[in-house]
């Protein structure tokens, strides 16, 4: 796979449906090839035939396959130049194939000109989104609260509950947490095989981040929302708070809250971040926050194969140059997720903001924050509830973020909840 590596120079003319369109793929497990059939529309490009350079395509977790533009096309009708192109697979995929492709057309100057649709190579994939949690014996008592509030305030469209821990702590934590949730099905898997080269060397904190997103190989629905232990659900949680028409939700953050983040997620992907830039660093929609988070699947791979093609450039181990730069560079999963699907040009394409929805609220980050008052949440969750209920703008509230470094004692949150009858 060629190492594809640019800046966002050029942007979309229009959606890049109307210009770019992957419309068919097939995949052969025979051999290993993804068959694709792409259509440009030049005369809504803007930009003439000749400034067009190089074709690349985005499969799964894999590094940009790219080629010269002119070399993939095979016929042109009415200014749309359609090209097929065959590419060849990493063998050993479980469930038979890639599953997402997507196509991206640079110009000579190496920029971003257009970007496709994700196109599902098989099926429409499980409708509603997967909630995953990474989970160890040391977080177990304080995920209680976790789980009997998302036990209570469960809805329709959330698939499945996937939780990732040490691959030695699996059957202690699916004694405890295994089984069923409310009707939905908790699944324990040991993290160990979602890496090439598992290492119980890596940073603790680094390794959790980089599972959410590793985590996309084994997720069946299109989105997931990622979640952490010290969690509170404080509302009716359903498939639609995350995932509307194909886009999920997102929270905004301005970049200079996390700077260094930033740029070691910069120098991670090959993307380099101006801190000095506050236009930049203080637009809120060119950030994210943390978690909980949604996630899309694809944009999860994508995030990974620009990172295996940056980190694996000098041929070495990608996983290990990935997460073992943890302290080097001060890095997070979802700024890196962030960056490299601005880069490619798919944000728009795979992510919204929801008005009348809000991720968290009433978080408690540092000790200063506390006290942490249950009464108070769910009296303001009831207000906010009659004030929709009259036809008035007020945003519904999904979960309360109470951090365990900030000292609070987890077993007085649930005694709040249960005196309140909440649980």
């Amino acid at each position: 796979m060629q190492l594809l590596l640019f800046t966002l120079l050029v942007l979309l003319f229009c959606p890049s449906s109307c210009v770019l369109d992957v419309f068919w793929a097939s995949y052969s497990p025979s051999d290993g090839i993804l068959r694709v059939q792409t259509s440009l529309d030049v005369l809504s490009l803007g930009k003439p035939r000749s400034s067009l350079k190089t074709m690349c395509y985005l499969v799964d977790d894999e590094p940009p396959a790219c080629g010269e533009f002119d070399v993939m096309v095979k016929s042109e009708d009415g200014g749309v130049v359609k090209t097929w192109i065959s590419l060849q697979t990493k063998d050993g995929r479980k469930g038979g194939g890639p599953r997402y492709v997507t196509g991206i057309l640079l110009d000579k100057e190496e920029g971003l000109v257009a970007t496709s649709q994700v196109k599902r190579v098989k099926g429409k994939g499980m409708v509603g989104v997967t909630l995953v949690l990474t989970l160890t014996k040391s977080d177990l008592d304080r995920s209680n609260v976790l789980f009997r509030t998302l036990g209570k305030f469960l809805g329709d469209g959330v698939e499945r509950f996937l939780v990732v821990a040490p691959d030695e702590q699996v059957e202690d934590i699916k004694d405890r947490v295994g089984g069923s949730l409310g009707g939905l099905g908790v699944d324990v898997v040991g993290e160990g095989g979602l890496f090439q080269n598992y290492s119980q060397d890596w940073d603790k904190y680094a390794l959790q981040m980089s599972i959410k997103l590793l985590v996309s190989k084994i997720v069946e629905t299109d989105f997931y929302v990622t979640l952490d232990a010290d969690i509170v659900v404080v509302g009716g949680v359903k498939g639609g708070d995350f995932v509307r028409g194909g886009k999920g939700n997102w929270v905004m953050e301005e970049r200079r809250v996390h700077p260094d983040w930033w740029v070691g997620s910069g120098a991670l992907t090959g993307l380099p971040v101006d801190v000095n830039d506050d236009t930049l660093m203080g637009d809120e929609k060119m950030g994210i926050g943390v978690t909980p988070a949604v996630m899309s699947t694809a944009g999860a791979m994508m995030a990974v194969g620009r990172i295996k093609a940056v980190a694996g450039a000098g041929g070495g181990d990608w996983e290990d140059d990935w997460i073992g730069s943890f302290g080097r560079l001060w890095w997070s999963e979802y700024t890196t997720y962030k960056l490299a699907l601005d880069a490619y040009g798919v944000w728009d394409t795979l992510h919204e903001r929801f008005d009348d929805v809000q991720v968290t609220c009433w978080n408690v980050w540092w000790e200063g924050d506390l006290p942490w008052k249950a009464e108070e949440v769910f009296k303001q969750q009831k207000v906010c509830e009659e004030e929709r209920e009259g036809e008035r703008d007020s945003k519904r509230c999904l979960f309360s973020v109470v951090q365990s470094t900030s000292g609070v004692r987890w077993e007085e949150i649930e005694k709040q909840m249960v005196d309140l009858g909440v649980l």
